[in-house]
Order: structure tokens, then sequence, then C-alpha cells
């Protein structure tokens, strides 16, 4: 409780527990959100006041590169990046936001080219022909009131937003008139795929965890426009970015998943940044900021991809998430002579993909899957191919009720590998053909990659407590966990007969990769007073 673990990279998140799971923080897979403000950098007059940001090179007001795109998360489509600050001369393509990324699937994905646009669109420059002749001026003919739409949100399991503007009516006696210099809306929200609850036919090896761990899209980037200059003084602004699409969160549980009410599974997309403030003609500044702040907005990412395979009950009383992220904003305040009522938005993205596999319940309609976002999820049953190549079990704790520790000897398994009877035991002697009670021709060590069985024991001192459960003694020192059982490593000491133990748990590991099917006939300890 009260831990948040943040997974970032360029691959999904793949966590596999062998038995029960319970998760009381927050683990968490989502697109990067753009900071807000955008504008860090700055100069300060002798007061300490910010001062309109310089460019060192041009010597001109404003940044000029676009603000970068949100990255993804684990294997989540980046954001497109703001378009750079036009130069006045004509349209380029660096002056247009830039598209979010996809959705982003593994190659050979059975949905590759369904998945194709819907990261969301950059918005252009704007005015199009990027001239500083073309940029129009409004209140008195003294000051551009030209706003861009902003970038669209990604898309995912439901498309993603568009942008839009909105010039309040009642806010100032101008803004019906500005409203009229707003670029058109732009369809530049990101398409949609959804993902069937049907798993396709893969005949590339796929798992459904292959298929179902996919990252989100991004948002896209806003152009680069001239909201706010002043006459004479025309200049264009860098755009503003898109966020990063939510990553991919996978688990295979072989028994129960607990997700308790202070646990959270989040995939979602990021928001982009909002900006704010009341614009000040005489000193071409926000109050508190800077006037650059006037900007084309990006578009939220879409929300990732929750994968969940629970061999038995999940009790999810906690919340499950992959949202999309919000749009970015840019508002003025109320009242304000310019810029009040003012709002742009960029589109919001769309939600993603949270999916829960079982084998418990015939019926997947009714599988208790508690809260998610969003709400309707896909839910279906486990697959007999779908399962993991290494798989372990861990036992119990066994007691020789002895108080002190007996000479450990060997450890002997009996198994059918692919209908062949092998016994695997940590002492060569065992397993000699002549031996007709395992009627083997095999003895080996159960360790080693090129074994298909591993076992590893660990020692303690064990005692039952009040309940008859088996356990450590407090305070005393519990082993490593160990390949072998009887004294064969006089050199290193690592076995159970150098460990004082008077009990034991083992654990065994099977590689289904050099053995597809075993069948463990029996496990035995032995050790002698």
């Amino acid at each position: 409780p009260g831990v948040e673990v943040l997974f970032t990279g360029s691959n999904p998140v793949r966590i596999t527990v062998a038995g029960d799971a319970k998760i009381e923080g927050r683990l968490l897979v989502n697109g990067a959100s753009t900071p807000t403000p955008w504008y860090p950098e700055h100069n300060l007059d002798f007061s300490g006041n910010p001062l309109i940001y310089i460019d060192p090179v041009t010597m001109e007001p404003g940044k000029p590169l676009g603000e970068a795109g949100g990255a993804g998360g684990p294997t989540g489509g980046r954001g497109g990046n703001g378009g750079d600050k036009g130069d006045g001369l004509g349209h380029q393509p660096r002056f247009d936001g830039q598209k979010g990324q996809d959705v982003r699937l593994p190659i050979g994905h059975a949905y590759a080219a369904q998945v194709v646009g819907t990261g969301g669109g950059g918005s252009p420059q704007y005015p199009a022909t990027g001239l500083m002749a073309d940029i129009s001026l409004d209140y008195f003919n003294f000051i551009s009131v030209q706003t861009g739409q902003g970038g669209g949100g990604g898309g995912f399991q439901t498309p993603g937003g568009h942008a839009s503007i909105f010039w309040d009516p009642l806010a100032t006696v101008n803004s019906v008139a500005h409203s009229a210099f707003a670029e058109p809306p732009q369809q530049l929200g990101g398409g949609s795929y959804v993902f069937s609850g049907n798993f396709p036919n893969y005949t590339n090896g796929f798992t459904a965890q292959d298929h179902y761990l996919v990252g989100g899209s991004g948002g896209g980037g806003g152009g680069s426009v001239p909201s706010g200059s002043l006459s004479g003084q025309e200049r264009w602004r860098a755009g503003r970015s898109g966020a990063g699409g939510g990553g991919a969160f996978g688990m295979r549980i072989g028994r129960t998943l607990t997700i308790t009410p202070s646990g959270r599974i989040i995939a979602d997309g990021g928001s982009a940044g909002i900006s704010a403030g009341s614009f000040n003609a005489l000193t071409q500044t926000y109050v508190g900021v800077r006037q650059d702040k006037i900007v084309a907005v990006g578009g939220g990412g879409s929300g990732g991809s929750v994968f969940l395979q629970v061999a038995l009950q999940m009790d999810n009383t906690g919340h499950i998430s992959s949202a999309g992220g919000t749009g970015g904003q840019n508002f003025g305040q109320t009242n304000e002579a310019v810029f009040g009522g003012f709002i742009a938005k960029g589109g919001d993205g769309g939600s993603g993909l949270v999916r829960v596999e079982t084998s418990l319940d015939p019926d997947p309609a009714l599988y208790p899957t508690g809260s998610t976002t969003p709400g309707t999820l896909s839910v279906g049953s486990l697959l007999p191919w779908d399962r993991d190549d290494m798989v372990t079990v861990r036992s119990h704790w066994y007691v020789t009720s002895l108080e002190f520790a007996p000479d450990f000897e060997r450890y002997e398994i009996v198994a059918l590998v692919d209908g062949v009877r092998r016994v695997y035991s940590d002492d060569p002697e065992v397993g000699d053909p002549d031996t007709p009670i395992y009627d083997a021709d095999f003895a080996g060590l159960a360790a080693g990659s090129t074994s298909p069985l591993r076992f590893t024991i660990q020692g303690a001192q064990v005692q039952g407590d009040t309940s008859g459960n088996l356990g450590p003694k407090p305070n005393t020192l519990v082993s490593a966990y160990m390949s072998l059982v009887g004294p064969f490593d006089d050199l290193n000491k690592q076995s159970l007969f150098y460990a004082g133990a008077t009990g034991f748990r083992y654990e065994v590991l099977l590689d289904r990769s050099l053995g597809q099917n075993v069948e463990i006939e029996s496990i035995k300890i032995f050790w002698r007073l």
C-alpha cells in the first residue's frame, strides 16, 4: 500500500506469477503528459520578473522549435511534435503539428493493417500560406486573434476526439467578431479499431498475450499560429505537442488475483498541456507569464492495454484503467478584453483495452471483473495452448520432527518425460538400470539448461505454530535455494546436508520447450539419523 511503480521502456510489461498475486499499490504504464507551462526558459529583468523569450539565434521573441511529443508508455506511441515557429516566408511541413504515432503492434500481428491512422492528426499551420502578409489583425486593427485548431486525440478502441475552438458570445463584446478569425474545424481525431474478443487464427506462433498486449496511440501536435501578434510586430509562434499513448501491461497468474481497494493498474494515455492567462496589449505579456503562451495545443494520447490471464478467480475491489488522456487547452480569463471567452481544446484520446481471461467460469460473460475504465471490457476463456514454457511449483514446508539436523542424503524424482520414465537425483548411484524398482535407463541431476525439470531446495529450523502451520523458527537463518540435498559439494557447502536444517521446502521448475509432456510420479527427500 502506498507504493507506486512506474514502468518505462519500449517493450510491453509481462509479469508471471506461479501462485496467488495481490496488488495493494499502483502499477502504472501511462503515456507521458506534456508539461504545463511549456516555456520554462525566459529572460529576467532587474527585478526578477519574466520577459518575453528571445531566440538567441534570430533574436526574435518565441521558441524556434515546436514542443517535443510526449513519450508513450511501454510500447505506446509517441505524441506528435508541435510545429516549428513559422518564418513568415511561406509554408513548410515543419511548421505543421506532427501526427501522433499509431497503435503499436509487433511484426506479424493480425491487425497490423487495420490500426493505420489511429494516431491523432497534427493541426496545420494557420494561416496556411505561412506569410506575414496574411496575418490578419482585429481589435481596432491592432492585435491578431487568428487562432489555430489543436491536434487530434489518439484513437484505439474508441476514436480520438477532434480539436475545437470556442468564443463565448457572452464573454466580451468582441467574441462574435473574433470567432470569424478562428481556423475552420479539422477532423484530426485518430481512428479506432476494436480488438475482437475472439482470438485470431495465427499461424506464426503468437499467443493471446502477444495479440492483446499493445500500446496506445499518441496525440497530434499543434501547428504554428500568429495569435496575439501586434501591428508592426507580426510573428509566428511554435506549437504545443501531443501526449503519449498508454503502455501495455500483462499478467499471467497461476491461481488467484486480488486487487485491494487501494490497488490500481493504470495504462492511461497522457494529457496534453494547458495554458491560460490574461493578455496585456501594452507589455505583450500575460499576467505572470509570457504572451507566447497563445499557441495551438496538442491532443491527448489514447489508453493502452491491460491484459490479465487468471487461472482461477479475480477479486478486484480496486480499479483497472486504460482511459484516454485529455486534449490540451488554451483559454482567456473571464472579461479580459481581447481573449476573454476564448477556449481552444485539443482532441481527447480514445479509450484503450482491458481484457481478462480465465479458466474458472464456463461463461466468461458472468465473470466478475470489478471496477474498470472503460466500463465495458473484454472477457474470454484461457486457450489451452496459451501457456508459458517455463512454469514452477513450490511446496509447503516439511519438518523431519527431529530436534537436531539429520544427515540429508539425496533427492529422487521419478517422472514420465514424453512417455519415458526418468529418475532425477543428486546422487550419481541412483537410477542404475539394474535397480528394478525404477525400471529406468536414465539418472541425472534435475538442474541445468538441458534438463526439462530443475529442482532446488531450501533448508531451515522448522516448527509448527498454534494453528499447525509449519514454517521457519523466528530469528533463525533460512538457507538460499540450492540444487543439492546430499553431501556432494564439499568445496562450497551448497547443499541441504550442510545447512543445519530440521526442515525444508522445494521448488520444481518445468521447461516445456525441452519436454512438453511431463508427469511427476514422486518426489522423495532421504535423510538418516
